[in-house]
């Protein structure tokens, strides 16, 4: 009785079995060697085409029944070619190559060149596989075993998947919106041209890291959380920080990118509404003030004059205060339209006009205003160790406000110190009371005037609307429900 012995290998997912042949039999669908050896493959174990090589002699010494169908011709054809023959051109060499680099098992799907791995049929046709190859010693042979897959449709796929990422590549480039492509852990994976353009980071500086836009993190995890959910982001309104620290109001379009289902990434647009956020909001502003400011005064002048008519204010002590009142009513709405005209005026300039000023000077001019617009306020300053510069129109907006502060505030002890948080500079302004009134609270906060408190003028509108046409922001921290500590984010500017 001929003796046989069982010897699995694993081949990565392929089971090879080693079975003990003697001399002339044959498994159905293998060809074998004719010399009494242990034979390599067994058909009925091993669905992949398997080709065994003598690595002395590298010739085929067996295959397997799937390698004559993966080489469209009988298997005993393949046995006794020579191993160059079964690959076209360099093929064979880079693979061998690659192989006898390492003794390891190793699972090949591209060459060292980048080519696909590709066996040559006996009529010459070529086909793109994937191939496993191990070092195998028998019967004192040293024997290489090659596990093969066709890889057509693998190919196929990776080829559709290059066309359409280089058309999204292509999309990306062309828009002229600034777009970002995510994977799920919120790292940028794709940044284009108009990102760069609009934000100011190159894409080099963002791709792979985590999205570096959101002011408010807490509201990035939640947007993106909803993303991860399958949920779009359409038209929801926020603020984005550039490169040099200028806030963006931006309008944020993004949808889930999925793969069977699965959520494989995000892609998002962040479009720049700065400039009509700005007008709208500065013509809200405008219209309430004035239209309040102007119905009130036109309002007192209109009763007095009311009076002159019937006679009822007409001798007198009367006739003097009522011609004051009219007098000092006028002044008002003169005023109010020089302010107007003024902080129109200002908006319209460009954002680079009137050069830089150093953070430290900021503070010390600040700290300085308020020592001379009123001799019984208390002043600290606590000055950043900084080079960082501010545009020079930031100055002239806080000026006006620390001004507004000293005027409205009896006997304020008041702190003015920078910081230098990158990219931008913040400014603080605290002290221990209210530093603004509710209706000037109301326009920092929301942007809007109330019908109540018109009676202060336009400087803290005007250094809210200013900041924001510099890309900064006059905000009051929400731990500080009565405005007893100002924040002014400020871009840096380039230096003198």
């Amino acid at each position: 009785m001929t003796d046989h012995t069982v010897e699995p290998l694993i081949v990565t997912e392929t089971l090879v079995v080693f079975t003990s042949m003697s001399r002339g039999e044959e498994t159905a669908g293998t060809s074998t060697p004719s010399s009494g050896t242990q034979s390599v493959v067994s058909a009925t174990t091993v669905p992949d085409p398997v080709v065994v090589a003598d690595t002395e002699t590298e010739q085929v010494v067996e295959v397997n029944a799937a390698a004559g169908e993966l080489f469209d011709c009988r298997p005993s054809e393949l046995v006794g070619l020579d191993v160059s023959a079964l690959h076209p051109g360099r093929t064979f060499e880079e693979l061998l190559g690659r192989f006898r680099a390492s003794i390891e098992r190793r699972h090949v799907e591209k060459l060292p060149s980048g080519d696909p791995v590709e066996i040559e049929t006996v009529d010459g046709r070529q086909k793109p596989v994937t191939v496993n190859l191990d070092h195998v010693e028998r019967d004192g042979r040293s024997l290489i075993v090659g596990v093969f897959r066709d890889a057509s449709d693998r190919l196929a796929r990776e080829r559709r998947l290059q066309s359409a990422t280089e058309r999204l590549e292509t999309l990306l480039a062309t828009l002229p919106l600034p777009v970002a492509v995510l994977d799920t852990d919120g790292v940028v994976e794709r940044w284009n041209d108009e990102a760069v353009e609009t934000f100011g980071y190159a894409a080099a500086d963002v791709i792979g890291e985590r999205y570096p836009l959101f002011v408010d993190d807490e509201e990035f995890v939640e947007l993106f959380g909803r993303l991860l959910d399958g949920e779009p982001v359409l038209g929801h309104e926020t603020f984005h920080r550039g490169s040099d620290g200028s806030l963006f109001t931006v309008d944020l379009y993004a949808q889930p990118l999925t793969d069977s289902s699965e959520v494989t990434g995000v892609v998002g647009a962040a479009i720049d509404v700065t400039e009509r956020e700005q007008h709208e909001r500065q013509l809200s502003v405008l219209h309430r003030i004035l239209r309040h400011n102007l119905r009130n005064r036109l309002t007192v002048v209109r009763g007095l004059a009311a009076e002159f008519t019937d006679g009822s204010g007409i001798g007198g002590d009367l006739d003097r205060t009522a011609a004051e009142r009219i007098v000092a009513a006028s002044d008002d709405l003169i005023q109010l339209s020089e302010q107007s005209k003024r902080l129109r005026s200002a908006l319209r300039e460009s954002d680079d006009s009137g050069g830089s000023v150093t953070v430290e000077a900021l503070v010390e001019t600040l700290a300085r205003t308020i020592e001379e617009t009123a001799t019984s306020a208390t002043v600290r300053a606590t000055v950043p160790e900084s080079r960082a510069v501010v545009p020079r129109r930031a100055e002239d907006a806080l000026g006006r406000l620390v001004a507004f502060v000293v005027d409205h505030v009896e006997e304020p002890t008041l702190t003015v110190s920078g910081r230098v948080p990158k990219p931008h500079v913040t400014v603080e302004i605290s002290g221990d009371q209210a530093l603004l009134p509710p209706g000037e609270r109301a326009v920092v906060e929301t942007g809007r005037e109330t019908a109540l408190n018109h009676g202060h003028g336009l400087d803290v509108v005007e250094t809210a609307l200013s900041l924001r046409s510099l890309g900064g922001r006059l905000s009051i921290p929400p731990d500080q429900p009565y405005a007893s500590r100002l924040c002014v984010d400020l871009p840096r500017a380039e230096t003198e």
